[in-house]
């Protein structure tokens, strides 16, 4: 037979002040003081099956396809952005390269974009040598940086050097991008 548990916070054994674990308050469950610096408080997802490649040139993308939609947070605190693109592909040709820099918005990006976190360009190298040679692999990065708001979105901004660049060059494949928001 089910029960129910009504409560207002939620402490450690000794009652001791300042070390509320959560707290329930106008409605909604908050994490308490109690909580170590540190700690994952919320996480973020969000992933894109391909199913036909992405192709990406030099004049760049800000990839609406993969988006964290940040709320909830508090500026205090830290998030921690990964992300993954499948199958980046040179396109047979030297010296290619994938930049992606990740950015946020606090308007949906209708007219506010700006860079998350201290590192600008992540690159992704595909073959720094004067030979053509195919080369596929998976991109990777994280970011991190204090919260810029309560609520925003997080996006990836994709730009291919010197040629286009394909992500899922395979035709398949999942991208997938993730939030972790850290306790101050």
């Amino acid at each position: 037979m089910p029960s129910t548990l009504q409560v207002d916070k939620i402490i450690d054994g000794s009652a001791t002040t300042n070390k509320e674990l959560a707290e329930y308050s106008s409605g909604n469950w908050s994490w308490g003081s109690g909580v170590p610096s540190g700690s994952i408080l919320k996480v973020f997802h969000d992933e894109h099956v391909f199913t036909s490649a992405q192709n990406v040139d030099t004049s760049g993308i800000v990839w609406s396809d993969l988006e964290l939609d940040i709320s909830g947070v508090s500026t205090s605190d830290s998030m921690l952005v990964q992300f993954i693109l499948p199958d980046v592909y040179n396109n047979a040709t030297f010296n290619r390269r994938l930049k992606v820099r990740v950015v946020y918005s606090t308007d949906s990006f209708s007219s506010h974009q700006a860079q998350f976190g201290s590192v600008q360009d992540i690159y992704q190298d595909h073959g720094q040598t004067n030979q053509s040679h195919v080369f596929v692999m998976e991109a990777t990065g994280l970011v991190k940086m204090t919260n810029p708001a309560a609520a925003y979105k997080v996006r990836l901004n994709l730009i291919a050097q010197t040629g286009t660049m394909t992500i899922a060059a395979s035709n398949t494949g999942l991208a997938t991008m993730v939030g972790y928001n850290i306790k101050a």
